[in-house]
């Protein structure tokens, strides 16, 4: 809809709108609202802007005419004394200019100063922010047509045109991409310590601040990884089905290192995914169906996506009740009935207080 108003859409787009359209009778009342509030809103713009520069030129016009003006004692003067005159006149022009210098020069600035807020502003509305607080998860699509879907408290920013020479997307949190190919402009992620450059491709990021680690995980394609501190070094293409794992510790200007199913490594490490297991039952892209899925997580780790999942604050009162390990999935259960669920797999203790929830070992 946003693409249509601004007049930025394709005609397939402009088609595809006007179908869903005629099938949605509120959908179209909507559009029809918007369509009326934007006109308003690009009139008064307009309106506002050619008020303002007409005002502007009023004043330019006004002060030339003031130092056109002849001084009304004049002829008096000149009859008394033509010398007088003639210096008081140069006197009075010399005035006159200085002064409508000063004002025009005054206009001038007050123009320059407001072509800077107007462009400054213009900046600021390119680039472009969503965010999801917790317990939410949302879908949008960028300027390019790609799709993006943000999980629990995450956030993308984004320039609203893509006119560059690259497609720039800055991660922070949880997100699952599917980029439109187009290799003349690439597609360029920055998650954290790491820079993800694509053509065409489907793979999830995972990047909170809170996390010790940045992980991506390839559907399908093909994505280039490389050190955020040092883009033109070494870098690391990942494969479908491909997970790669990189330590938040390797935010330096060393070249990224990669250690192949090396859990030791201090760098990063690539792992295999189970092509045997859907799409939506995999722990890394589960969430893009709804779903929460965890495989021999323990408690503490757990709670950290609970907390996101459910917007809830979690606390252990025992070190041994966050050691306690997991398996399994929740998609429509409310936060009794996970807790329940978890509690019949493995013993423990918990107490619910608004959104707080304290967890302790079985006594």
């Amino acid at each position: 809809m946003s693409r249509c108003l601004n007049k930025e859409a394709s005609e397939e787009e402009q088609e595809a709108l006007n179908a869903l359209l005629s099938e949605d009778i509120d959908l179209a009342r909507q559009y029809e609202m918007l369509q009326q509030f934007w006109q308003d809103e690009q009139l008064q713009h307009r309106t506002e802007e050619q008020d303002t520069e007409n005002k502007q030129h009023e004043n330019v016009r006004r002060v030339l005419y003031l130092a056109s003006l002849p001084d009304e004692s004049e002829e008096v003067k000149e009859r008394s004394n033509v010398h007088s005159l003639f210096r008081w006149k140069s006197i009075k022009r010399y005035v006159y200019t200085a002064a409508a210098a000063c004002i025009l020069l005054f206009i001038a600035r007050i123009v320059l100063v407001q072509k800077q807020e107007q462009n400054s502003a213009l900046n600021t509305s390119q680039i472009q922010t969503v965010t999801t607080s917790n317990g939410t998860r949302t879908r949008t699509i960028l300027p390019d047509g790609s799709v993006v879907w943000l999980n629990s408290g995450s956030k993308i920013s984004y320039s609203n045109d893509f006119k560059g020479a690259f497609r720039e997307v800055t991660l922070s949190g949880e997100a699952f991409f599917d980029v439109v190919k187009n290799p003349k402009k690439p597609f360029i992620i920055h998650a954290s310590n790491i820079n993800i450059k694509v053509l065409g491709t489907a793979f999830n990021v995972r990047s909170y601040e809170s996390d010790s680690t940045t992980e991506t995980t390839l559907v399908r394609g093909l994505i280039q990884i490389s050190n955020a501190h040092q883009p033109a070094g070494k870098t690391v293409y990942l494969h479908p089905n491909e997970k790669i794992v990189v330590s938040k510790k390797t935010e330096s200007i060393e070249p990224l290192t990669v250690l192949k199913n090396d859990p030791a490594s201090q760098s990063a490490t690539i792992s295999k995914i189970d092509t045997a297991v859907k799409i939506q039952d995999r722990p890394e892209t589960a969430w893009v169906y709804n779903r929460l899925v965890f495989r021999g997580e323990n408690f503490k780790e757990l709670a950290t996506k609970l907390e996101r999942w459910y917007n809830i604050k979690i606390h252990f009162t025992d070190e041994a009740a966050s050691q306690l390990s997991f398996n399994g999935s929740f998609e429509n259960e409310t936060i009794e009935e996970a807790f329940n669920a978890l509690q019949a797999a493995v013993p423990f203790n918990y107490k619910i207080t608004d959104h707080e929830i304290f967890i302790s070992t079985a006594k």
